[in-house]
């Protein structure tokens, strides 16, 4: 299970650093650039700005040491729940270490910032990017160029109180960062004993820090009970992959404000449909589109794709399987698959991933000697994409995503348990609701 938020993929040569960075961490990619196609692309977006209406207008200064004139932010707006991104408007630096924009937004926004410089390589980061929540008013960005992931943010959101909780955040954050650097070096430089070092400080780096972060944790709640503003609201929504039952209680918590803001609205609706995928409650029937991973290319029939129901499988035990490049589907992925085997009259699996090609494409950059911890991940690669059961699938096909977005199966690897007459008996990120199948069945 991924603790940090949205475990991006990111651009690299190295296949082994890349095979680092696509199961550990969040990578800013080396070299990032902005070509005049990709510029060209985003005018119609940048179009759409100019909308009339009620509009919220605000300005942007940053003030970042060592950035360059033509260095560009990217804005994006972060899409919740699921953690997408989509393009919002770019500030380009006037002069070095200055960039100005003026815009304006229907309502409050909760953008990532990325930077792309015209000369040189962005500084290894453990983030993509910036996160800023950006209502109406005048918002400052303070730092640099190397650390810029983790500059001051200032604004009408940002309180003091909150100011200092981000400014001790961002201080944790910049030394997992360090680490980061010092991976990318060791690997420029071949030196793969320290690599392999610096990535287990850094994987451990949560570990080793949990009296910080626990403190930092106190600190937000402690906020959270006292405000219960749109920034909290907009936390909850971050953590929609939690228990609806934690999520309500949190919402219910909320001050009047903080329920009726932007964000605090997303968020009561989102419970709504949430409760309909509750532990208790009856499953909602669907369609999922199953095929194409290398069982059926062996097979010779990877162009076939067969449409179940969840209601063809009355009768027996259902567990929905979502799972992915990441660590804790890496763990206990044969632990699936043994439980399968094992009840295969009695059980249902219904696996989903969010891309094959994705799996496809790691695979093919990864040495048969790349491990992580006793599992070899060539290995374990191979394994996901030859899943024993039939009904396994890629969210990219025909509407396959509609199981991940309606059943909320954010974060992986994420379970759902459905019982033989179609009740929802657990889920979760994490192994719990597995532990519930594996208790219920053996």
């Amino acid at each position: 299970m991924s603790n940090y938020k949205s475990v991006n993929i990111m651009r690299f040569v190295s296949a082994s650093l890349c095979f680092f960075m696509l199961f550990f961490f969040t990578f800013s990619a080396a070299g990032q650039t902005l070509s005049v196609n990709a510029q060209t692309s985003f005018a119609d977006a940048r179009a759409k700005q100019k909308t009339v209406g009620n509009l919220k207008k605000f300005t942007v200064n940053a003030k970042i040491a060592g950035m360059q004139k033509g260095d560009t932010l990217r804005f994006s707006e972060i899409i919740l729940p699921g953690w997408g991104y989509k393009f919002a408007f770019d500030v380009v630096a006037q002069k070095d270490g200055y960039a100005f924009y003026s815009g304006s937004h229907s309502h409050d926004q909760f953008y990532l910032m990325e930077y792309y410089p015209v000369n040189g390589k962005i500084a290894a980061s453990d983030r993509k990017g910036k996160e800023i929540l950006i209502s109406d008013g005048n918002y400052t960005l303070n730092g640099d160029r190397g650390t810029i992931y983790y500059c001051a943010v200032g604004g009408k959101t940002y309180d003091r109180e909150l100011s200092k909780i981000f400014i001790a955040e961002d201080s944790l954050s910049s030394l997992r960062g360090e680490l980061a650097k010092k991976i990318t070096n060791a690997f420029a430089e071949k030196d793969t004993v320290n690599a392999q070092k610096f990535i287990g400080e850094f994987n451990g780096f949560g570990y080793y820090h949990k009296s910080d972060n626990e403190r930092i944790e106190a600190q937000m709640k402690r906020y959270a009970v006292k405000h219960g503003n749109e920034f909290c609201a907009l936390k909850i929504l971050e953590d929609s992959y939690k228990p609806y039952e934690e999520l309500r209680g949190r919402y219910d918590s909320l001050s009047r404000a903080g329920k009726e803001s932007y964000y605090g609205k997303k968020l009561g609706t989102l419970l709504r449909k949430m409760e309909a995928v509750n532990v208790g409650s009856v499953a909602p029937d669907f369609e999922i589109v199953a095929g194409g991973n290398d069982v059926a290319v062996v097979a010779g029939n990877s162009s076939i794709h067969i449409t179940y129901r969840l209601s063809d499988f009355n009768g027996k035990c259902v567990l929905i399987y979502h799972y992915g490049l990441c660590p804790g589907t890496f763990q206990i992925d044969s632990s699936v698959i043994d439980f399968y085997k094992k009840h295969p009259d009695k059980l249902v699996v219904i696996g989903i991933t969010d891309s094959y090609a994705a799996l496809r494409r790691t695979l093919k950059n990864t040495s048969p000697d790349d491990r992580m911890g006793n599992i070899n991940m060539k290995d374990m690669l191979t394994e996901l994409l030859n899943h024993p059961w039939p009904v396994d699938a890629d969210a990219t096909v025909a509407n396959n995503k509609a199981l991940i977005d309606n059943y909320f199966l954010q974060g992986l690897p994420y379970f759902v348990f459905i019982s033989p007459d179609g009740k929802i008996l657990s889920r979760s990120i994490g192994n719990q609701a597995f532990n519930a199948a594996v208790n219920a069945l053996d």
